[in-house]
């Protein structure tokens, strides 16, 4: 069973990954805290960026991120990914 500080290094290096992502649109990834699982770092670090890039009429704002199961999670993180920064590029959803 992997120890809590397994979580963290595992959780470190998702945060590594989130920050390509995060850097093209102007912000960093969270940094996970100790004690964190793995997959709940990933859950709540996509529930931010659904909040803070996708418009509500986008499909995935829908998705539940707390609740994802481990495979589903697989499949959604790379969408919210590519998705975000779709949207944050986006003219149309730039506040006025």
């Amino acid at each position: 069973m992997p120890s809590q500080q397994d979580h963290f290094n595992a959780a470190r290096q998702y945060q590594a990954y989130y920050d390509e992502y995060f850097r093209e649109i102007e912000m960093k990834a969270p940094e996970p805290t100790l004690g964190q699982f793995c997959n709940d770092y990933r859950r709540e670090t996509l529930r931010l960026l659904k909040k803070a890039t996708l418009p509500r009429n986008h499909e995935l704002p829908g998705v539940n991120c707390r609740g994802l199961p481990p495979d589903a999670l697989q499949v959604f993180e790379p969408q919210f990914l590519k998705a975000a920064v779709k949207e944050y590029a986006n003219p149309a959803n730039v506040p006025r």
